[in-house]
C-alpha cells in the first residue's frame, strides 16, 4: 500500500508520494558528469549480450561497477544491472546441467 509523504515547503505542507520526496531531496545536488552516464548507457548495452556470453557480461558487469564507484561517481541504482547479469549466468547454468544429464 503507498503511503504519502509530508515534504515542508515555505509556506506550507505539500503531502506527496515517496518518490516523489527522494526526487525532491536530490534535486540540489548536482548532476553527474560525463562519464557516470556513459557508464550507464554501457551497463545497458552489455546486458544486450547476456543471452550468448552471460558469465561475460557478469564479470564486466561487475567490474564495471567496481570502477564506477572506485572513480568517486554519485551512487545511482546499480542493481539492476547486477541482477540482471547474475540471473542470466545462473539460467545459463540450469541450461548447461539439464543439456549435461541427457
Amino acid at each position: 500500500m503507498a503511503t504519502r509523504t509530508a515534504i515542508l515547503g515555505r509556506s506550507r505542507a505539500v503531502w506527496a508520494s515517496p518518490a516523489l520526496a527522494v526526487f525532491t531531496s536530490s534535486a540540489d545536488r548536482q548532476p553527474g558528469s560525463w562519464p557516470a552516464y556513459l557508464f550507464a548507457l554501457g551497463f545497458g548495452l552489455i546486458l544486450l549480450l547476456r543471452r550468448r556470453h552471460p558469465v561475460l557480461v557478469l564479470i564486466l558487469t561487475s567490474l564495471g561497477i567496481c570502477l564506477y564507484y572506485t572513480l568517486d561517481y554519485p551512487p545511482i541504482g546499480l542493481a539492476l544491472p547486477i541482477a540482471a547479469a547474475l540471473f542470466s549466468a545462473a539460467e545459463a547454468g540450469q541450461r548447461a546441467s539439464a543439456s549435461s544429464s541427457r
